[in-house]
């Protein structure tokens, strides 16, 4: 570990290799990809390890498997992060910018919802849920059983239809500029009337409230929201152009904030209405007949890798072909040129490299660049090899500016740029690099679900198991309670707080959402402040979930309390960090945390003899928002007086 945290070692190992620049820079992005995966996954994995050495003396079942099942987790996420980089975004730009030239609002609506549906099946974190539908027993949590494994497939699809809406009402947003707040208002107060139905209306729906509220933390991840984000806020530009509005020439750092929120609270609507209406279609006799007998014989298809393998196709392959059909048929315009390489490191060499030299278009075939036309101040990209060749007589020019002064030594450096840049040569053609990150993306995303299996879910359901075992007597084990009660209680409390902590801080979206923070508030509200606050806003929510599946705590009056409390604060913020802080609800549930916790929170509820284990993130997910805002209140009206105070002294 220690060495794969040196990234200038190797770095300068490949340029002892006698790689090109733009190698280098390649290998360093996969390096830094897997230095990011390994820094979510083996903490927690440490913790949870240690607690069960430390506080019960016991090791994990069987430590081969659970090491090949977090293996392939680190490696399959590294590959599946970086396909959505090669493959899906260049499309989800290209569909956000020239949609609203082809289509009008209403279309472009629908197709922002056909893409909320799509990708919510390519959420590595949805994979999640299969594992525990057979952990459900039926007989105490009839309709629980019934959505997640009898209508398994319908479920995922609410939670996709949730995230359609969710895409629709963000890319409104971004074009019409609607205030973030009276949208939460209007989208969690159904939400909540649905779960006091569900709670006091219907007591067998009340297991399944925690599954529809942890499928907000689900959502929000990898392929979500930059491909929803992509797409809204290209659609806000293109239409803001047209318009001749100057919104389309300024800079905000805000946006693309509001639609994480969205895409977290509209599928726990769809889901808790499609338990209800389970409730009118289905009796618990009937979920009780239509069990699946006790079989004997496996399916091919239920095996692994081949299981793990269909579901990976099936989560990839539909979003990538809607994508390409899109592309070709709805905008009729040729795909983006594909590349491996990096763009941001393509541009800043030709940026240097212009300085003086005007170079031609045709010698950049193989990057993903944006070229300038000296008669006009939109960006042309090279988006296909065809309409490249068909632009090349233009003599399109990188435009930059003029030289600096005293720049000699710099000039110089930029024509060896430029001459090398020219040597640069595309190892494969687009198609060719389309097709290996659509391999990429399969083969990832397979791997990711191994590790699921194998990794994940072993050492979370292990380690709920034994929490409870640490104040309680429990059939599991049969020399418990560990420790007095008091202090039995503390070690499991401790244990999911600092799972909270750790998986918080290993999210790399939160240190890019701490830079924004520190921008607008002219570092009055620095990164560390909101990391930190997240983070113990997670912390919190973590160790006060699990009292609803350790003590059966009533997760209704969770719901209500901390969504009143977030709802109150936000009524004295700034329409600024009112988006930051409910977005960062989403940003810290990544593919890595959701597993941990959904597995530990099953396992919890085996050892205790619960009916389920969901609630660990519902509460997770809305206390940073509560921190966050706390945090912003605390600044505004308790440090910043205190600041100007010695400024009116007149001494």
């Amino acid at each position: 570990m220690a060495f794969l945290l040196k990234r200038e070692k190797f770095m300068d190992y490949l340029k002892e290799k006698g790689l090109k620049k733009w190698d280098v820079d390649l290998g360093t992005h996969y390096y830094d990809l897997l230095v990011e995966q390994l820094m979510a996954i083996v903490p927690i994995s440490i913790l949870l390890i240690g607690s069960m050495l430390i506080f019960f003396g016991k090791g994990v079942t069987s430590p081969p498997e659970m090491l090949f099942g977090l293996i392939c987790a680190i490696i399959g996420l590294t590959l599946f992060v970086d396909s959505l980089r090669v493959c899906i975004m260049p499309m989800s730009d290209q569909l956000g910018v020239e949609l609203p030239r082809v289509l009008s609002l209403p279309a472009i609506l629908g197709v922002a919802f056909v893409l909320g549906v799509l990708v919510t099946y390519a959420e590595p974190a949805i994979a999640s849920l299969a594992p525990l539908a057979k952990l459900v027993d039926p007989e105490k949590a009839p309709y629980l059983y019934c959505a997640l494994l009898e209508n398994k497939e319908t479920t995922v699809l609410m939670v996709g239809v949730g995230v359609g809406f969710a895409a629709m009402l963000g890319t409104m947003r971004f074009v019409k500029g609607w205030k973030m707040l009276p949208l939460i208002w209007s989208t969690l107060i159904p939400a909540v009337l649905a779960a006091c139905y569900m709670w006091w209306g219907d007591p067998n729906l009340r297991p399944l409230l925690g599954l529809a509220w942890d499928c907000g933390a689900v959502t929000t991840g990898p392929v979500t929201v930059p491909v929803l984000i992509a797409l809204g806020i290209g659609v806000m530009k293109t239409v803001n152009e047209q318009k001749g509005s100057a919104a389309a020439k300024s800079e905000n750092a805000l946006e693309g904030f509001g639609i994480v929120t969205l895409a977290s609270l509209l599928p726990v609507l769809m889901v808790q209405l499609f338990g209800i209406y389970l409730t009118f279609t289905y009796s618990i006799e009937d979920v009780m007949a239509n069990r699946p007998p006790p079989t004997t014989t496996v399916s091919i298809f239920d095996t692994s890798p081949v299981k793990e393998l269909t579901n990976a196709l099936r989560a990839v392959l539909p979003l990538f072909v809607v994508l390409i059909l899109l592309v070709k048929f709805v905008l009729k315009r040729p795909l983006p040129y594909f590349t491996f390489y990096l763009k941001q490191e393509a541009e800043a060499s030709s940026a240097e490299a212009s300085r003086p030299v005007a170079v031609d278009a045709t010698n950049f075939e193989g990057l993903d660049l944006t070229i300038f036309d000296d008669k006009s101040d939109k960006p042309a990209a090279a988006e296909g090899e065809g309409e490249a060749q068909s632009r090349a007589s233009e003599e399109p020019t990188v435009s930059t500016g003029s030289s600096p002064p005293n720049s000699g030594d710099r000039t110089r450096d930029a024509t060896s740029a430029a001459a090398a840049m020219r040597d640069f040569k595309p190892q494969w053609s687009s198609q060719t690099t389309m097709g290996l990150g659509l391999l990429e993306a399969i083969g990832g995303m397979t791997l990711f679900n191994l590790g699921l299996g194998f990794g994940f879910s072993s050492i979370g359901d292990q380690v709920g198991q034994l929490l409870p075992a640490a104040f309680l007597a429990t059939a599991e084990e049969p020399g418990s309670p560990y420790y007095p009660y008091g202090v039995g209680v503390m070690i499991a409390l401790g244990v999911l707080f600092f799972l909270g902590f750790l998986a918080t801080r290993a999210e790399p979206a939160l240190n890019v959402l701490g830079g924004i923070v520190e921008e607008l508030s002219k570092g009055s509200f620095s990164k560390f402040m909101l990391v930190y606050a997240v983070c113990a806003g997670v912390s919190m929510g973590m160790a006060v979930g699990v009292t609803k599946i350790l003590f059966g705590a009533p997760l209704i009056w969770f719901i209500l309390i901390k969504y009143a409390v977030a709802l109150a604060l936000s009524q004295y913020s700034t329409e600024d960090f009112i988006c930051i802080a409910w977005d960062s609800a989403g940003v810290t549930t990544g593919p890595v945390t959701v597993p941990f916790v959904l597995a530990t929170g099953v396992g919890c509820s085996k050892a205790v003899l619960a009916p389920e284990g969901f609630g660990i993130l519902t509460c997770a997910s809305v206390w940073p928002i509560c921190s966050v805002l706390s945090m912003d209140l605390v600044r505004r009206f308790v440090v910043k007086p205190k600041a100007k105070a010695p400024a009116a002294d007149p001494a």
